[in-house]
């Protein structure tokens, strides 16, 4: 894992952090910046719908992406994903 000193380019100076307060502030600071300019943070923000969600999970899987994942992943998994993000 890369650990991140400084990030000055999000704001935050993580010198001193332990490497997952680090990961902790750069996640909080990617969040509060998506939030300050409108990018939507659910799936249902974007007009899908709830029983969109396995037909999106198999055209995830099938992409041609997925094979290059460095975790196995089932479309099961990826449905999760989105049911949390929906």
């Amino acid at each position: 894992m890369i650990f991140v000193r400084q990030s000055s380019n999000l704001g935050v100076d993580t010198t001193g952090m332990s490497e997952a307060e680090g990961v902790k502030a750069a996640i909080e600071a990617v969040k509060a910046l998506s939030l300050s300019i409108g990018i939507p943070q659910k799936l249902h923000e974007i007009n899908v719908k709830e029983e969109d969600i396995p037909a999106l999970a198999v055209a995830a899987f099938n992409d041609v992406c997925t094979g290059g994942n460095p975790r196995p992943t089932s479309v099961a998994d990826i449905e999760a994903i989105y049911r949390k993000a929906f």
